[in-house]
């Protein structure tokens, strides 16, 4: 069984938990190209091709990170211009933001990106609004709603198969992996939840669901590495950004050890052939 990578390639001021205003991204020290230098290194001894799905407002700064991550054979796909909140933003500004970022990758890379992954999965509040946008601009596939609640995102009620047609948008949905544990939605193999629970644990979930289905793991340049910028935001914020950063890829190198990766085309042939619909 085929499971599924992707990154989402933004940089550690981006993130909406450390707050930084936009207007002084140009004053923090850049991580994501040192990061993802180790990423692709790290791909290539594996002879893994992964989904990057890209911050517009990286590529324009970093547009050879973004070059080399199309060269390397990976697949670059959107992950919004400046890694706003979908819910926070009004319709026009959302439009704006995904059209913004579909130009910037497509002129560097010289494909337009198909898919999307909402900035910490916001479009979950949003669902209906996005979905229609996202079809009105050509994407195939989505891999945003997640299907677990907790303060920042998600919602219980979302479907967890891993591809279905979001309502009547056509739109191809890939939601994050889920384990159904004691009748709770359990995320495990993304983000702050790959840091934090035991690989052990993560393992044995994966083979469980391996029996039958693929599962999705996700991550971020900046889990990648512990010498990013620290600042002063509430605990609770600073235990989910901080926790274990630098583990990430010795995380996944046990689970590779284990089972095989690859890109979101390459696990889900839905996505292929909507593109031929």
């Amino acid at each position: 069984m085929l499971n599924a990578i992707s990154v989402d390639l933004e940089d550690w001021y981006q993130v909406p938990l450390v707050n930084i205003p936009q207007d002084k991204w140009y004053e923090c020290k850049p991580s994501v190209c040192e990061a993802t230098e180790r990423i692709l290194e790290f791909f290539a001894l594996k002879g893994i091709k992964a989904t990057f799905f890209a911050s517009g407002y990286i590529a324009d700064r970093h547009p050879d990170l973004i070059a080399s991550i199309a060269q390397s054979g990976h697949e670059v796909e959107s992950h919004g211009y400046w890694h706003s909140l979908a819910y926070q933003q009004s319709t026009d500004e959302f439009k704006d933001d995904l059209v913004r970022s579909v130009e910037v990758i497509q002129k560097i890379t010289g494909q337009r990106p198909i898919g999307y992954r909402s900035p910490a999965w916001s479009t979950s509040r949003i669902p209906d609004i996005a979905s229609s946008i996202l079809s009105q601009l050509g994407f195939v596939y989505d891999t945003s709603l997640f299907p677990t609640r907790n303060f920042l995102y998600g919602k219980m009620d979302f479907c967890t198969d891993t591809t279905y047609l979001y309502k009547d948008t056509g739109l191809l949905e890939i939601p994050p992996t889920v384990f159904d544990v004691f009748g709770f939605k359990v995320p495990v193999t993304g983000g702050f939840y790959l840091r934090a629970y035991p690989v052990k644990i993560v393992s044995a979930l994966i083979a469980m669901r391996n029996r039958t289905k693929p599962v999705q793991i996700y991550f971020h340049p900046w889990e990648v590495i512990d010498d990013y910028p620290r600042y002063a935001i509430p605990w609770s914020h600073a235990f989910i950004q901080y926790y274990h950063c630098g583990t990430m890829l010795d995380r996944l190198d046990i689970l590779m050890k284990e089972f095989p990766f690859g890109s979101l085309r390459q696990v889900y042939p839905e996505i292929e052939h909507a593109i031929s619909l």
